[in-house]
């Protein structure tokens, strides 16, 4: 009797899990009264848009595939109302074969009104994807409040390969506030622009767990439309606890990688804005951050405390390997504030640096902790800080700090303002041992080039030899 009610518990499962659909959207339809089954018969709007008036009843699995070249205006905010579940994942999506005149992602334009909620929103929602799409001008130049996607405690969600260029503060924002564990945060291969910050993701609950978050291959640019009026801007992500951090709310296993910044990041108004740094971490107990380019104009750019920056309440343990940090504002001259390129603070912390590459600033980094820090096989050009006191090569490495380092030299890059690779005989290249290279995270390069026995220091293996604006994945020929 049991081997029969599971059998049909199976088969319930299998036939509900085949009733996923796909449905199309074309902004030029004449209404939702369509079924939506067919390019031929599309809904005007989504389920979820604001006016969507269409019949739909939900699946787990259910995919919807919004027409190329065209924009959609008057539907915001546009709510995620529905959650998917493991192996059959709700994907709001595209098809390059369906489009107007010709393929351009379809366009999600708030015209500058700065909906309230976001211009895409969820709450408690979750096995859920964002695919190939781009969303615009949710606020504009200047304004300090918006965020045109904003999810509440959700979770097993995806964003990638989307254009966000939304004129915000900053264009996504994750909050979490119930007593629970969330996982499979993933924010990946995104064109974020005219924003502060690509995402914040904060705790507001005392005993919340954010588990999994994966920022990689995003490329992140001129972000001065979003500093402004006082505000300070993260660049690729903050991660913090409202109001104050509580040793209870945590976030693990966090990966920030192969991201690229680079671009106009002064102040809008030439107001007390600024950024704090480009990766600010505040209570992560396990981050691993690696092959990321940071290499903005950061000319005239105050409230700078470094490119990145780590916070903590408890026991953090962090590992970078192999970024590169370039200041390219006013021939590496350090703007105000600004402490070092690297700059680790938290007197629980764990941290290692091995294979980074800083240059550019008055200071290539800065130490200030009571926890352990772990420096190796860096490239650091500029001034070697602990604490507030500057030291000396012979001093730093007395202390064991990048004993096998390249320090205060110049790394002879291809040119520090566009291409940050490795020119021939710079002391970077096979300067970093694979032995103290992280096992089982990552042997390749910033640009997807295999690293070999022996690695560069740096997001780049010299042999690669491309642009530091090539968006990885992208074959240069």
């Amino acid at each position: 009797m049991k081997k029969i009610i599971l059998i049909f518990i199976l088969v319930l499962f299998t036939a509900l899990s085949a009733d996923a659909a796909t449905y199309y959207i074309d902004f030029a339809a004449a209404n939702d009264s369509a079924n939506g089954t067919a390019k031929e018969t599309p809904w005007k709007r989504c389920p979820g848009m604001t006016g969507f008036a269409g019949s739909y009843s939900h699946s787990a699995g259910d995919i919807f595939v919004f027409k190329g070249g065209t924009t959609w205006t008057g539907v915001f905010p546009w709510t995620i109302s529905y959650s998917g579940s493991s192996g059959n994942v709700d994907t709001y999506t595209t098809d390059h074969t369906w489009y107007t005149t010709a393929w351009s992602r379809p366009v999600f334009d708030d015209e500058g009104n700065g909906t309230a909620g976001g211009m895409i929103q969820a709450d408690t929602k979750s096995y859920f994807k964002l695919y190939d799409l781009e969303l615009t001008n949710h606020d504009v130049c200047g304004a300090t409040t918006g965020k045109a996607i904003q999810f509440a405690d959700s979770q097993q969600f995806t964003i990638d390969n989307c254009k966000l260029h939304t004129y915000d503060w900053f264009s996504i924002n994750l909050t979490y506030g119930a007593t629970d564990t969330f996982s499979n945060i993933n924010i990946t291969n995104n064109d974020v622009s005219t924003t502060s910050a690509m995402v914040w993701i904060g705790s507001t609950s005392a005993a919340s767990t954010v588990d999994t978050i994966n920022i990689t291959g995003n490329e992140i640019y001129d972000g001065t439309c979003g500093i402004s009026d006082g505000i300070h801007a993260d660049g690729i992500v903050h991660i913090f606890g409202v109001p104050t951090f509580n040793a209870a709310q945590r976030f693990t296993n966090v990966i920030i990688a192969y991201n690229y910044v680079h671009g106009d990041w002064g102040r809008y108004d030439g107001s007390g804005a600024g950024w704090t740094a480009f990766a600010y971490n505040e209570g992560t107990t396990s981050a691993k951050i690696y092959n990321n380019i940071i290499a903005p104009d950061a000319e005239g750019v105050f409230m700078g405390e470094a490119f990145l920056m780590f916070t903590s309440v408890h026991d953090e343990t962090v590992e970078i390997y192999n970024n590169t940090l370039v200041n390219t504002g006013l021939a590496g001259v350090v703007t105000v504030g600004l402490k070092g390129g690297a700059y680790s603070l938290g007197d629980a912390s764990t941290a290692t640096f091995k294979g980074n590459l800083v240059t550019g600033f008055t200071n290539a980094v800065y130490y200030y902790t009571d926890g352990t820090v772990t420096s190796d096989y860096n490239a650091y050009n500029g001034a070697l800080y602990w604490g507030d006191s500057s030291q000396s090569v012979a001093t730093w490495q007395a202390a064991n700090r990048d004993v096998n380092g390249v320090l205060q030299t110049d790394p002879l890059l291809v040119n520090p303002l566009s291409d940050v690779s490795l020119q021939s005989g710079s002391p970077c290249i096979g300067a970093f041992p694979v032995a103290q290279a992280p096992t089982g995270d990552f042997t390749d390069d910033y640009a997807g080039t295999e690293r070999g026995s022996v690695w560069d220091i740096g997001a780049y293996e010299y042999e690669t030899a491309v642009p530091a604006n090539a968006i990885q994945g992208v074959t240069i020929n």
